[in-house]
């Protein structure tokens, strides 16, 4: 019987663009003129950085996948340096989530998949994991 994927896929949010935009888009604030052209040209090489961070970030972020079949689940991240985890349902142990603060707020946490023989799978930044976790112990009840 070949696997059949639930309706559950996630991928990594990038929190930190949200805070990113916020900085640059408050420092464009400033035009440049006479007086103030190196604290602008200063402002455009932070500017141009954060734009490359976040650029690298969004292609880490619709690159990664998570998938919950009735058989195993398939972790799969990066772009040019590719990880692929795939466990069966009847290997994992146990399934860890910690959010911090704002990742409660923005609904992003860390998911460790524990496996039997003691491995430990880590995986940061992950899209609603509370639901990661619900969709991993409705496949392995049925």
């Amino acid at each position: 019987m070949p696997d059949s994927v639930s309706a559950f896929t996630a991928v990594r949010p990038a929190p930190s663009v949200v805070r990113s935009a916020i900085l640059t888009l408050g420092g464009a604030r400033i035009w440049p003129s006479e007086e103030n052209r190196p604290a602008a040209m200063i402002l455009f090489g932070v500017g141009c950085i954060i734009g490359i961070l976040l650029l690298a970030r969004f292609i880490s972020y619709r690159a990664s996948e998570f998938a919950v079949t009735n058989k195993r689940v398939i972790i799969k991240l990066g772009v040019f340096r590719q990880r692929s985890v795939e466990i069966l349902l009847t290997k994992i142990e146990a399934i860890g989530i910690d959010q911090p603060f704002f990742g409660r707020i923005l609904g992003f946490g860390n998911i460790t998949v524990g496996g039997t023989g003691g491995t430990k799978e880590i995986f940061d930044r992950i899209q609603s994991p509370l639901d990661f976790r619900r969709n991993v112990q409705e496949q392995t009840s049925l």
